[in-house]
């Protein structure tokens, strides 16, 4: 598709086509040709072949790993989960490390957009869990030593154990901890 033209400048968002080098030929509405040969590459396009882990709320720290993600170009300039963006923790040709925004809960396509414009998707590649929510601390005060139940619904954000609770910003022992309670042993602050 033709994005702009003039008469020295026509930018075109390439068609999916077959890898391989080709002729580039530009035809004008009078009928007159214009080309260059061998003028274009088509490159293999890129794949997404994991997306880890593959369930998760807002925060969640996903890594997309594969091949060409930069689609040809020098580096990836977005990444999408369904219509939420993201932000980009770190990138490199076969892996993009990316942190999940708030969306509401469903599955969504994975789609990675490069400099280049060049795009990678992962159909139905990430499902958006619903986000946690605390119903209760139990009890809600304590010391040293104090054991304290968190319950309440999506805790572990979809994945499957909890790698630090902490209370009142001081981190505690983790005794125990699934989608709907965690209990925990308060410590010294350090």
């Amino acid at each position: 598709a033709i994005v702009s033209q003039t008469n020295t400048e026509v930018v075109v968002e390439a068609a999916a086509g077959v890898a391989g080098v080709g002729d580039v030929t530009l035809t004008a509405d009078t009928g007159a040709l214009v080309e260059e040969t061998n003028g274009f590459e088509y490159l293999v396009e890129g794949d997404i072949q994991s997306v880890s882990p593959s369930i998760g709320q807002a925060g969640t720290k996903v890594t997309l790993s594969g091949q060409r993600l930069f689609g040809g170009g020098n580096s990836v300039t977005s990444v999408g989960f369904g219509n939420a963006s993201t932000s980009i923790v770190s990138q490199t040709n076969s892996e993009v490390v990316v942190m999940a925004s708030a969306r509401v809960p469903g599955v969504v396509d994975v789609l990675i957009t490069a400099d280049t414009g060049a795009r990678v998707v992962e159909a139905n590649g990430f499902i958006y869990a619903a986000s946690g929510a605390i119903a209760a601390v139990s009890p809600a005060e304590g010391q040293l030593g104090t054991v304290v139940t968190i319950t309440g619904s999506g805790l572990l954000g979809g994945g499957a154990s909890a790698t630090s609770i902490t209370l009142a910003g001081i981190a505690s022992v983790i005794q125990s901890a699934n989608a709907t309670t965690a209990i925990v042993t308060a410590q010294v602050p350090t």
